[in-house]
């Protein structure tokens, strides 16, 4: 997803005021937060996405009206807005996409 996170900067532009892709923070706090959750593979991703939209995931949450103190994910460098859904939609896709770039070239080695 870090590589998902530069190429989704090139859709919604570089150079545009308020870019919220950052690239270098994912990285950084994919290292640094990636254990920050119970299921050690939700972590992981999250991490990233955090990182690269510049927000803060996860920590406490109440279920059925009881305080669950968990650790926070990612840094509030902005809050989280509506327009978040479809930038992390966009840090997917293009993950994914990326992702089969090496199995269409396997695919054309093996054929």
């Amino acid at each position: 997803m870090i590589g998902a996170g530069y190429v989704c900067q090139l859709f919604y532009g570089i150079r545009k005021k308020g870019n919220p892709y950052s690239g270098r923070n994912g990285l950084n706090i994919f290292k640094r937060d990636r254990f920050n959750h119970k299921s050690p593979n939700s972590a992981q991703t999250e991490a990233v996405c955090a990182g690269a939209l510049q927000i803060q995931l996860a920590g406490n949450a109440y279920y059925f009206g009881k305080l669950y103190e968990k650790p926070t994910i990612g840094d509030p460098v902005r809050p989280v807005e509506y327009e978040d859904i479809p930038r992390a939609n966009c840090l997917m896709t293009v993950t994914y996409a990326l992702a089969l770039i090496p199995v269409f070239l396997l695919f054309l080695i093996i054929i």
